[in-house]
Parts: C-alpha cells; sequence; structure tokens
C-alpha cells in the first residue's frame, strides 16, 4: 500500500551476502553494469565528496556534495551528467574537451567558509539543491538553491536564516511532492561548528529538527520564496534524516534522529500541515543515516 511504499523507500539497508568464488564482491543474480563515471576535480574545487544524487526529467542524472576551495574549506557543487551512449568505466572530461563529458557543473560559497549539498530533488525542468551556506557571522543558514536543468543556471536561491546570530542551520533532506511542491527537513539552533563532519556518515553535534514545506506555486515560480509555506519544529530530535509523501494522501512519514541518548531513530506521520498523526521511539536500535 502507499504507506508501506513511503516507508521502505526511507530505509537504505546495508547488507552482506555470499560473494561468488572468484571474490569479486558481485553476488550471483546482480543486476549487470550499464556505466560507472568517475569524475576528477578540474572545475569544481579538490577532493569531491558527492553525497546524493537523483534522475533529472530528460533522463540525466545530477549528484551534489561538497568540494574543497581555494581557502581550503568546503564549496557546494551540483553536477550533471546526461548518459547517451555511456557503457563501461569512463572519466568525464570538461565539456568539449571529449566525447565522455558532464552536462554542468555549478558551485556556491564563499572561499575559507563551510558550504555545502546535502540533498537534490528535480520538479520538471528544474534541480533543486539543499545544504548549508556560511554567512557574515561564521555561521550556516540553511539555503534552497533552484538551477535550470538544461544549462545549469541558477533561478534563485532561498536562505532559510536563524533567528539568532551564531547559531547554524541546514537542510538535511528534500524530496518533491505528488502535487509538485517541496517537502524538506534538516537542523536549526545548531552550534556555530556543529556541523562539522555533517552528511558524512554522521549527524550534526547539537541543534533541533524542522520539516518545511514549499508549495507548487513557490516551486515554479522565478521569484524565491520569502518562507516556506509552513513549517515545523521537533525539539526532540536532533535532524531530520528523510521524509517522503505517503503516496497522494497529502501525508508524510517522517524519520528523525533523537537528540538525546545515541540518536536513536524516530518514526512519525505527519499531516499535510505537518501535524504528528502518530509517532514511534527505537530505543535498541542505533541512529539512523
Amino acid at each position: 500500500n502507499s504507506f508501506l511504499s513511503a516507508f521502505v523507500s526511507l530505509i537504505l539497508i546495508y547488507c552482506t551476502s555470499t560473494a561468488e568464488a572468484n571474490q569479486t564482491g558481485v553476488t550471483e543474480g546482480a543486476p549487470a553494469l550499464s556505466f560507472y563515471v568517475g569524475i576528477g576535480e578540474g572545475s569544481f574545487g579538490e577532493d569531491p565528496h558527492p553525497v546524493h544524487g537523483t534522475q533529472t526529467s530528460d533522463g540525466g542524472y545530477v549528484v551534489g556534495g561538497k568540494s574543497l576551495d581555494a581557502g581550503g574549506e568546503w564549496e557546494g557543487f551540483v553536477l550533471k551528467v546526461v548518459p547517451s551512449g555511456f557503457s563501461g568505466y569512463l572519466d568525464l572530461n570538461v565539456p568539449g574537451e571529449g566525447n565522455q563529458s558532464y552536462a554542468w557543473v555549478k558551485t556556491f560559497g564563499t572561499t575559507g567558509k563551510k558550504d555545502g549539498v546535502n540533498n537534490l530533488a528535480s520538479v520538471e525542468d528544474a534541480v533543486f539543491a539543499v545544504g548549508f551556506k556560511s554567512v557574515s557571522d561564521g555561521s550556516q543558514d540553511a539555503c534552497l538553491f533552484k538551477y535550470s536543468s538544461v544549462d545549469g543556471a541558477m533561478l534563485w536561491e532561498h536562505l532559510l536564516s536563524e533567528s539568532s546570530n551564531g547559531l547554524s542551520s541546514a537542510f538535511e533532506v528534500v524530496c518533491s511532492t505528488p502535487d509538485g511542491g517541496l517537502i524538506t527537513g534538516g537542523v536549526y539552533d545548531s552550534a556555530k561548528d556543529g556541523l562539522e563532519g555533517f552528511k558524512s556518515y554522521g549527524n550534526p553535534s547539537s541543534g533541533k529538527a524542522f520539516v518545511a514545506y514549499y508549495s507548487p506555486a513557490q516551486v515554479s515560480s522565478s521569484v524565491a520564496p520569502f518562507s516556506p509555506s509552513w513549517r515545523k519544529d521537533f525539539n526532540a530530535s536532533l535532524t531530520v534524516k528523510g521524509i517522503r509523501p505517503v503516496g497522494k494522501t497529502g501525508e508524510f512519514i517522517l524519520l528523525t534522529s533523537k537528540a538525546d541518548g545515541d540518536n536513536a531513530p524516530h518514526l512519525a506521520r505527519l499531516d499535510s500541515q505537518g501535524k504528528v498523526l502518530w509517532e514511534k521511539t527505537y530505543l535498541t536500535r542505533a541512529e539512523p543515516t
């Protein structure tokens, strides 16, 4: 049913299985490799660290994450490939320098400060990247960027600013909704250095969770939204690890990491305005990632 599908889509299970005798790590019955792309450092900083990817409406793919800027700190990047004719193992070239090339790449941030992409969503011919961007006081604000999927042009930028100076916030997840909107989640009221290691297989070290919804009109607009259509805070949780629509009901299934103890997984079902319909904490499990 639709709830089960939404619930399962939140869960990434790492499992081990018996490898074939040749020790390749590929199990019997695994699908064949279509293509594998290696992305160099030439156009978007050193040591690129992608953390999420999604498919675009034209059959391409976008990946996003963080790389090192000229000041030795993080910058956010989004890169798109259109894998027409791709096969086997490839190294991508700068567009115009070979047949196997990426379509476009965009970076953002301030040299010497921390910025990054945490998650991506595609709606029609636009790509939405969420993460965090450094501001003047040295902390980070949650940021939402809208790019043209065609050429990577930035159409608008939206910052969800903290109410208090010196605290940080970040979007950790974004997902398109059946009505053409966006449901997002992340952390706010985090210490200035609370995002260290964020999205590198861990939780932020401090803060509280929030969920924010952007309407179809806001998503399709050529002007950045001033604020979300609605926002809900979950002060007993540290951050949002995942959120998905439950079919076309208008409701959502939410996965957070609890703020106390061992950051236990917390699952909740929300109505169309973010009100909690039911919730459960799994105290015997480790933190969700």
